[in-house]
């Protein structure tokens, strides 16, 4: 019963964000109207906490849940470790890179209409370069564990799905958490979503994690070094 509470919790994340930014947020927001704004851009703190609420419970109920091992069975070891995290890492890389490749086309100002979304949704306090790396690390890791060492892992040992369904509800919910951005991104997000489950499979969600984790990282390097190059422009 704990597994299928945390499996159940871990899939429904944006739920718990917006009963969390509801019940604690908007009544903290409501009592003084000079705080409304801030609440308005508020999501990813109260994204973050809420992947922090769920792996918590899953910590408190059920923590063989979170299990390091590979889901598929294989015995851990370093080389598959990398192996599988790196090739998790350049699958990932090149999804996104061929997405931001023909959104550009696509885009009027060839900005997609996703980047300026997660631009207005990220935080003022933490638009500083090493900040924002910092708090990708943090969600991405959140992420995985969540989606990958809760989610999935329960779909397949207590629900008893097939690793194909496990994955695919898997992917589809951890693109559903990325729909505010718009529909190309459940879409993308889902796909990045299945390969990060095919490495949890390979070698355990910390390699997942591992490759999660360096693509944010990539991504605003990348972005980044955009940006300050059209200012010298």
């Amino acid at each position: 019963m704990d597994n299928a509470v945390t499996t159940i919790l871990a899939l429904g994340t944006p739920l718990v964000q917006v009963l969390l930014m509801g019940m604690i947020g908007y009544s903290w927001a409501r009592s003084k109207p000079s705080r409304m704004p801030a609440f308005n851009r508020s999501g990813f703190y109260w994204w973050v906490i809420a992947l922090l609420c769920i792996t918590v419970v899953a910590l408190a109920l059920s923590p063989q849940q979170i299990s390091v091992q590979p889901l598929t069975g294989h015995d851990w070891s370093l080389s598959r470790f990398f192996v599988s995290s790196t090739i998790g890492y350049l699958a990932a890389i090149l999804i996104e890179a061929t997405y931001e490749f023909l959104a550009s086309r696509l885009s009027p100002g060839g900005v997609p209409r996703s980047q300026q979304k997660y631009e207005d949704a990220l935080p003022i306090t933490i638009r500083r370069y090493r900040l924002e790396l910092a708090s990708l690390a943090v969600v991405g890791s959140l992420e995985e564990i969540v989606y990958r060492g809760i989610a999935l892992s329960g779909l397949l040992f207590w629900v008893g799905l097939p690793e194909f369904w496990a994955c695919g509800i898997s992917a589809v919910a951890f693109g559903l958490g990325h729909l505010y951005f718009g529909v190309s991104q459940l879409f993308i997000k889902s796909l990045l979503g299945g390969v990060f489950c095919a490495v949890a499979l390979s070698a355990g969600w910390p390699a997942a994690l591992f490759s999660h984790v360096a693509l944010n990282l990539t991504l605003i390097c990348i972005g980044n070094y955009a940006r300050s190059t059209d200012r010298q422009r």
